[in-house]
């Protein structure tokens, strides 16, 4: 019996795994590894097994009320009484001393587990359960068979375990049911206060679950507010709306792009209102002044002008063209300039027969007399003034002259 406690005590010392196997099957996973024990004859002198003693259940660091855990052995019993596995099945009447937090190997333990053990000493096979995790579903545990013919050797295949998953027995809260409904129709915040206030429900895993897609629907929404957010300011190409979406977005991971190209954008509007304030100094010279031009050139050397500001102010002014000597009036029919009218009450007298091209000579008022020369362009007619001065004036209204 002694040989038998020590066995119990070292698989009580196992270290549980980091995870155990998925929980469908579990029943045929368990009845597996115990036949697979019984047919070990050498594990029992040679002889067949015939009974199995389900000893009792311990907590590997978790909370679980006695409801939970007699249920939980209650469906070991069940599963190995059920299956045909051809031997007789019989449980402890007390799983208290077993079910403990941890390992006690106080004078008082030992001598409550022989007592225990003593009920057990007719098994061929002893089940211990090492329950590790506890969730709404289901109870993860590691079973240790061992034969109690081979307790020499505890090391050997007359010691096999095997992690499964227990599903728990659900049973039907109407109100955890009703709450739940009504949480799962209202977003997140009413999800979270049912985590808080009823997480005892069975719904509580399912609640994690939402929560966490929420989440990640959060998340991806956010993502893709901060992507059309700063595909909106960089459109833009302006370093303000960029220094915009970067107050208004701090925790977006575009904002690094978006200090670096609105950096570049406004060194770029840098140039560009420089570039502008040169050309408009340089615009504001008067033709020919070469003190302006100077004057420039000293004060703007990094303007692209100032090469030719510099250029500029060694030309002399160009003079203006002198006025065509007068011509001695000719005989030719003498007509009026007529009916012109505001805003330029005036007939133009030009060098040549256009409005783009040559200069204007004079300006000739309503009575004006002009002799037509007879050489006309279009609209344009050759005129020559009572003063001798011969140009070009446009008759292109019927009412600007009369003859």
């Amino acid at each position: 019996m002694f040989r038998l406690a020590l066995v119990i005590v070292l698989a009580m010392l196992v270290a549980r795994p980091a995870a155990a196997q998925d929980g469908r099957g579990w029943e045929d996973r368990l009845v597996a590894d115990l036949l697979a024990l019984r047919a070990e004859t050498g594990c029992f002198g040679g002889r067949t097994p015939e009974r199995v003693h389900v000893l009792g259940l311990r907590l590997e660091g978790v909370d679980m009320d006695p409801i939970t855990q007699f249920e939980t052995l209650g469906r070991i019993g069940e599963a190995l009484s059920r299956r045909r596995i051809n031997m007789r099945v019989t449980q402890a009447d007390t799983f208290g001393l077993i079910a403990g937090r941890s390992p006690d190997m106080s004078p008082a333990r030992v001598a409550e587990i022989k007592t225990l053990l003593a009920r057990a000493q007719d098994a061929d096979i002893t089940l211990l359960v090492q329950a590790y995790r506890v969730s709404p579903r289901a109870v993860s545990a590691r079973v240790v068979f061992w034969s109690n013919a081979s307790l020499d050797n505890v090391e050997n295949t007359c010691t096999p375990s095997v992690f499964i998953d227990i599903p728990r027995r659900q049973s039907v809260d109407p109100l955890c049911a009703r709450l739940f409904q009504s949480a799962r129709g209202r977003g997140k915040q009413a999800l979270q206060f049912f985590k808080e206030d009823m997480g005892h429900c069975p719904e509580a895993g399912e609640v994690d679950a939402l929560l966490a897609g929420l989440d990640r629907q959060a998340q991806d929404a956010a993502r893709q507010a901060c992507q059309t957010a700063y595909n909106a300011a960089a459109a833009q190409r302006s370093s303000s709306a960029l220094g915009a979406f970067i107050r208004q977005n701090p925790n977006c991971q575009e904002v690094a792009s978006a200090r670096q190209l609105e950096g570049l954008l406004r060194d770029a509007e840098e140039r560009d209102r420089a570039a502008a304030l040169c050309q408009s100094r340089f615009a504001a010279i008067r033709p020919g002044d070469g003190a302006g031009y100077r004057a420039f050139a000293a004060q703007n050397p990094t303007c692209p002008q100032a090469a030719t500001a510099i250029a500029l102010s060694s030309q002399r002014p160009s003079l203006p063209d002198p006025e065509p000597a007068p011509q001695p009036p000719v005989r030719a029919p003498v007509c009026y300039v007529d009916d012109v009218r505001p805003p330029d009450d005036w007939l133009a007298l030009r060098t040549e027969p256009s409005s783009r091209s040559g200069r204007r000579l004079a300006r000739l008022r309503s009575g004006t007399p002009i002799a037509m020369l007879g050489e006309r362009s279009g609209h344009w007619h050759r005129v020559q003034t009572e003063r001798g001065m011969v140009g070009w004036v446009s008759w292109q209204r019927s009412r600007w002259i009369a003859c």
